[in-house]
C-alpha cells in the first residue's frame, strides 16, 4: 500500500483483509475534508462488510457528514479525533444520534484510529463489530494503529509525489526562461509568480535577411539553420546572467534584471550583445568554409520600468515583461538595419553601464546622436557597434526580408 501509486484501488482488499483479520463485521475508511461551503464534514471513502450488512461507501448518507454542532463549534469525536486519540465505543455506553447510529447499523462495538498526516488529522479506520460488544487490548489496538499508519505512509507519498511533479513542472517551465541557478533560487523562494514593477535592460535579436536566405533551403535544413543561429544567441543571454525572455521566429527577446533586479544588469545585456555579435562573427567564418553564404545579427538593447509576471490563463501561463521599454528595445533592434550596424542600444543602457561597470565605449561603440522612433513621441540618444571592432564605420550591407 505505501509503496503502490494506486493505492486507492488496494483499499477495498486491504479492508477486507482488516476486517477478517479483526474479526469485525464493518471496516471503514473515512476521510475529514470541506463541502463547497467550506465546512467541516467527512465521507466514507471506501468500506467492506460482512455477507448480510450492506455497504455504505456507495450511500450518499454517508457522503459530507457534518462535523460540527447545532452551536457551530466541532463535535466531541472529531476534536478527539484531531488530537489523535482512539475511540472506542459499546451500545450500552451510548445516547442520543450516536446510539442512533449504533441501532441503524446494528453494531454493538466500535472502534475508530485516526490517521494523521503530517502531524494533521485526515480521516479514521472504523471498525463495527455488530455480534458482541467489545474490550479492545492494548494488542489489539496496536495493530489497528499499525494498518491507520500504512494508509497514512501512503497519502504522505502520495503528496510528497504530487509535489515534486509540481515542482519539476516549475522547474521546466523556468528552465525556458532563466538560468539553472535562478530556476532553483525562484523555487526555493516561491517568487516566481509575483507580478511586480521594476527597472530592466531589454535586448532583441534578429537575423537579417533570414528570409531570403532560407527560401532555397528545405524544410528541415531551415529549421537546423534557425536552431544552430538560436543556441548560439541564447548560450550568450545564459554567459551574462540574463534571462531569455522568448524565441521569436528567427530571433529571440532577453531581458536582464529579471526576477531580480543585479548590480551590473545594463553591463551584462552590453556584454551579451558583443558575445553574439562575435560569436555569429565566427559562425559566420565556419560557414563560409562550408561555401555558405554569411548570416548578419542586428540586437537592440533599451533600460527602463516595466512590468513583469506570469500571464495568461490557468491552462497556460507564461512569464512576460511587459512595458513601453520592450517597444523601444525592439525598435532599436529594427534600427540596426538603417545604421547597418549589428548593436545598437540606447543612451540609457550606456549611461547605467558606465555607472555599474565604467564601462568604455571608446573603441566599442559610437555614438550616433539622438533619433526619432517609430510610433514615439521625442528623442533618444542612441549608441551602436558594427559587426567587428576593427570595422566601426563599415559593415555590411544592407539585407532586407
Amino acid at each position: 500500500i505505501v509503496a503502490e501509486p494506486a493505492w486507492r484501488e488496494l483499499m477495498p482488499d486491504f479492508l477486507e483483509r482488516l476486517g477478517h483479520a479483526t474479526q469485525m463485521s464493518r471496516v471503514t475508511l473515512f476521510e475529514a475534508h470541506q463541502d463547497a461551503a467550506g465546512d467541516p464534514v467527512q465521507s466514507c471513502r471506501y468500506d467492506w462488510a460482512e455477507p448480510g450488512l450492506a455497504p455504505i461507501s456507495n450511500d450518499s448518507r454517508y457522503h459530507n457528514m457534518p462535523l460540527l454542532e447545532p452551536n457551530g463549534s466541532l463535535d466531541d469525536w472529531t476534536q478527539r479525533r484531531m488530537r489523535g486519540e482512539i475511540i472506542t465505543a459499546n451500545l450500552s455506553e451510548l445516547t442520543g444520534y450516536a446510539r442512533q447510529v449504533f441501532l441503524e447499523h446494528g453494531t454493538h462495538g466500535f472502534v475508530s484510529v485516526p490517521i494523521m498526516v503530517a502531524g494533521k488529522w485526515w480521516g479514521f479506520l472504523g471498525f463495527d463489530d455488530c455480534r458482541i460488544e467489545r474490550q479492545w487490548s492494548t494488542a489489539e489496538i496496536d495493530v489497528l494503529k499499525t494498518a491507520a499508519g500504512l494508509v497514512a505512509a501512503a497519502i504522505e507519498r502520495e503528496r510528497a509525489e504530487k509535489l515534486a511533479q509540481d515542482a519539476e513542472r516549475r522547474r521546466a517551465k523556468l528552465a525556458r526562461y532563466f538560468s539553472p541557478n535562478i530556476v532553483e533560487e525562484l523555487l526555493s523562494s516561491g517568487e516566481e509568480s509575483q507580478t511586480r514593477i521594476q527597472t530592466v535592460t531589454i535586448l532583441f535579436a534578429d537575423i537579417w535577411g533570414f528570409t531570403r536566405a532560407s527560401s532555397g533551403l528545405p524544410g528541415p535544413q531551415v529549421m537546423s539553420l534557425l536552431r544552430e543561429f538560436l543556441s548560439v544567441v541564447e548560450e550568450a543571454v545564459f554567459d551574462n546572467h540574463g534571462t531569455l525572455d522568448k524565441f521569436l521566429g528567427d530571433g529571440l527577446m532577453a531581458t536582464f534584471g529579471t526576477p531580480w533586479v543585479g548590480p551590473q544588469d545594463a553591463t551584462n545585456a552590453l556584454h551579451c550583445a558583443c558575445q553574439m555579435v562575435d560569436k555569429v562573427a565566427a559562425w559566420n567564418e565556419r560557414r563560409a568554409r562550408s561555401g555558405l553564404p554569411e548570416l548578419f545579427i542586428g540586437v537592440g538593447i533599451h533600460r527602463g520600468e516595466v512590468v513583469l509576471g506570469e500571464i495568461g490563463s490557468e491552462r497556460r501561463l507564461e512569464f512576460a515583461v511587459i512595458g513601453d521599454a520592450v517597444n523601444v528595445a525592439s525598435r532599436l533592434q529594427e534600427m540596426t538595419r538603417k545604421f547597418q550596424l549589428a548593436i545598437v542600444a540606447s543612451d540609457d543602457v550606456i549611461g547605467a553601464a558606465r555607472t555599474e561597470s565604467g564601462w568604455i565605449t571608446r573603441g566599442v561603440f559610437r555614438p550616433l546622436g539622438p533619433h526619432e522612433l517609430r510610433g514615439r513621441d521625442g528623442q533618444l540618444k542612441l549608441w551602436g557597434r558594427a559587426a567587428t571592432l576593427n570595422s566601426v564605420n563599415k559593415s555590411p550591407a544592407l539585407v532586407s526580408d
